[in-house]
């Protein structure tokens, strides 16, 4: 992979003392050598330096000068289940083991052909490394591909194991004691067959099986989220891990941030919502400030350390406000996935939806009954015309303000469908717990549920993230599109009677033909036909 690439021939003295050195070497870690300066071809430098950590501990970080010879497409590439995917497959899972690999790389000794590779200098001394370097591009591939060799070991079906580089998972249902302990076992034989160390070590799983299942049982922690058994259902509950919410509990009591610690803040903050399913549509104004990060940073020259002269107070408060919910940290549920189909039957109701410049219409079929029930509302003064401010953050004068214009499509559509979709949560609150097709022919609408993120959709625009606000109250809900000429609330829209007041909802019957969904395009259907599995 390395040979006939070129880098340079003179190398910096590292940043590390000589003492870490000799305490590197020592361990394993590093090896004096014998190597002239400028260095002869097929040797290559490395940068070599160390970082404090809050443990009380440096870490030695190893970048190889290599890393600049290739692109994205020189290196294999790595295929993950998503968060989400994970929960699933641990929901209904009563026994959880985790382990951690201790110093994984430092575990994994370089051959003899390769270290030259790795070389740094040092008081006119020369060293390279002898394992696995911590900042190589390569390396994580590599880890990764060792730690999928350990956990290969024959189980049953209903074992689910899940690795991430240095840790990995073992999950069990209940009934199926005898299985789980079994690839448990035979995880740890190949683990300690390697000489590899792990956290928890593997002393501490020398109990009897009614000890280890009883260990099983408890929480347990992976990948920043604790999974509690919730002995009622039978099933896993997610919860933040203890580590992010001391990460999070200190970084808000920050009161002056650079760009890189606002944009590391709101980061674990997208983060830990996900964890309890927490929709990112609540937090508009904190999307926006986390997008204007970076086009201010790329706009003065790319200094991410550089102070803040100013945050938006109204996205400030939706940090503390966010925040403030993550560190009560309850558990929450993992939800069910949702099923999108072009087969109408799949459907509770189906809406077609749609908005002009004098008002919406919407047309909605039930399941098993004859006809349709038509929606109208006229814009209400308030909405009409020129672009109008009709919503401020609350408590903050100075808060970027909010508009809407019945003209452009882009606020109309999104609006319509949440003043309709607030409607009936008034009127039939238990609607929300049935399916629902919504038929747009506002694209923006629709290809911003193009995944099958739990959330509906996050809208960049305050009109369409409102709309997602309400819609991700609806666990079942589905977005479609079809053209304006096919779109039969098309003339509901425009055509009202001359005596329906402004803002009223006007509830009527009609017997109107409507399209069928197949008729109709949803990219998460397209991507379910495409990759039936993309969802697990």
């Amino acid at each position: 992979m390395y040979t006939g690439r070129m880098t340079s021939r003179t190398i910096k003295d590292t940043t590390m003392k000589m003492k870490d050195i000799e305490t590197c070497i020592a361990n394993q870690k590093f090896e004096e050598v014998n190597v002239s300066h400028p260095l002869p071809p097929n040797v290559h430098g490395c940068n070599v330096f160390s970082v404090f950590e809050s443990k009380g501990r440096r870490r030695v970080i190893t970048e190889p000068l290599l890393n600049n010879t290739f692109t994205v497409d020189d290196l294999p590439h790595l295929s993950y289940p998503s968060r989400f995917a994970k929960r699933k497959n641990l929901q209904h899972k009563k026994y959880l083991i985790q382990l951690d690999f201790c110093a994984f790389y430092d575990s994994i000794e370089l051959p003899s052909c390769l270290r030259d590779f790795f070389v740094f200098r040092k008081h006119q001394k020369t060293f390279r490394l002898k394992t696995l370097p911590t900042g190589a591009r390569f390396s994580v591939c590599f880890a990764q591909s060792i730690t999928w060799a350990i956990v290969d070991v024959e189980i049953d079906a209903t074992v689910v194991v899940h690795t991430m580089i240095d840790n990995i998972i073992i999950a069990g249902e209940e009934g199926k004691e005898k299985e789980f302990l079994s690839a448990l076992k035979s995880i740890l034989l190949r683990i300690k067959t390697c000489n590899l160390s792990t956290d928890p070590p593997q002393e501490f799983f020398n109990k009897s099986d009614k000890d280890l299942l009883l260990l099983a049982s408890a929480t347990n922690t992976f990948l920043g989220e604790d999974y509690v058994f919730n002995p009622s259902t039978r099933e896993r509950e997610t919860r933040n891990s203890v580590k992010c919410l001391a990460k999070l509990s200190l970084a808000i009591q920050r009161t002056e941030f650079s760009y890189r610690s606002m944009a590391s803040l709101i980061s674990l903050i997208l983060f830990m919502m996900h964890t309890i399913h927490l929709s990112p549509s609540s937090a508009f104004f904190m999307l926006r400030l986390y997008r204007g990060i970076s086009v201010r940073v790329s706009q003065e020259g790319g200094d991410w350390d550089k102070s803040m002269s100013y945050v938006c107070p109204a996205a400030m408060n939706e940090i503390k406000t966010v925040s403030n919910i993550l560190l009560q940290n309850k558990t929450s549920p993992i939800p069910v996935v949702p099923m999108f189909s072009y087969d109408d039957d799949a459907y509770d109701i189906v809406l077609f939806t749609d908005a002009s410049a004098g008002g919406w219409g919407a047309v909605r079929k039930d399941k098993g009954t004859l006809g349709n029930t038509i929606y109208q509302q006229k814009w209400t003064n308030i909405l009409k015309g020129e672009v109008r401010k009709i919503e401020r953050t609350k408590g903050n004068d100075d808060a970027s303000p909010t508009y809407f214009t019945t003209h452009h499509s882009a606020h109309a559509e999104p609006w319509a469908i949440k003043t309709l979709l607030s409607y009936l949560l008034r009127t039939e609150p238990n609607i929300k717990h049935k399916r629902i097709a919504v038929i747009t022919d506002h694209q923006a609408i629709v290809f911003s549920q193009k995944k099958d993120n739990l959330y509906g959709g996050i809208g960049k625009g305050f009109a369409l993230n409102s709309l997602f606000m309400i819609a991700n109250l609806f666990p079942s809900i589905s977005f479609f599109y079809i053209a304006g000429e096919n779109n039969p609330a098309d003339v509901f829209s425009r055509t009202f009677d001359p005596d329906m007041r402004e803002g009223q909802i006007k509830v009527s019957h009609s017997a109107t033909t409507l399209p069928l969904l197949k008729n109709t395009y949803c990219p998460v259907v397209e991507q379910q036909i495409c990759s039936p599995h993309f969802m697990k």
